[in-house]
């Protein structure tokens, strides 16, 4: 098996599981036809997070990251850097394979400082990744209180 059919394949699994509240039929749809373009460049900058840092795409070989960032590994992002009086609305899912509680409570720890009236957590136990946009209910447990997030800042 190639890398790009088993990144093909890993990606549909993890898709597949991503979306929780449509029903089978239109989650298997979605899949075939998203089946044809892997990412792994996506998933691949996933596992950052797993090593504790939050930083930019790998490249997997210094020479080419020297190309796209000047140094022989990526960038750390120093989450510490974004202002405290910045509003900022964050939400995510218990079930979520690619963004998981590990990793947001990492973000949150970066952000610890953060001003307490600018920065809303929103976490939906239910809620896998694409649920966050494909989730029948996403217009009332996610966008409804996003847009208030938005006229109130």
């Amino acid at each position: 098996m190639t890398a790009q059919i088993a990144a093909s394949v890993l990606q549909a699994l993890m898709l597949f599981l991503s979306i929780r509240h449509r029903p089978l039929r239109q989650r298997m749809l979605y899949i075939s036809f998203r089946l044809w373009s892997p990412n792994t460049k996506g998933l691949k900058s996933t596992t950052k997070l797993k090593k504790g840092t939050i930083e930019m795409y790998d490249y997997g070989l210094p020479i080419t990251n020297m190309q796209h960032y000047r140094q022989p590994t990526p960038p750390v992002y120093n989450m510490a850097n974004i202002p405290k009086d910045v509003p900022l609305f964050l939400s995510y899912g218990g079930r979520d394979l690619l963004s998981n509680v590990f990793d947001v409570n990492l973000l949150l720890d970066n952000l610890k400082d953060h001003d307490k009236d600018k920065l809303v957590v929103q976490f939906r136990e239910d809620y896998a990744h694409m649920d966050f946009i494909m989730a029948m209910n996403a217009n009332q447990v996610v966008y409804d209180p996003l847009l208030s997030f938005f006229r109130l800042h």
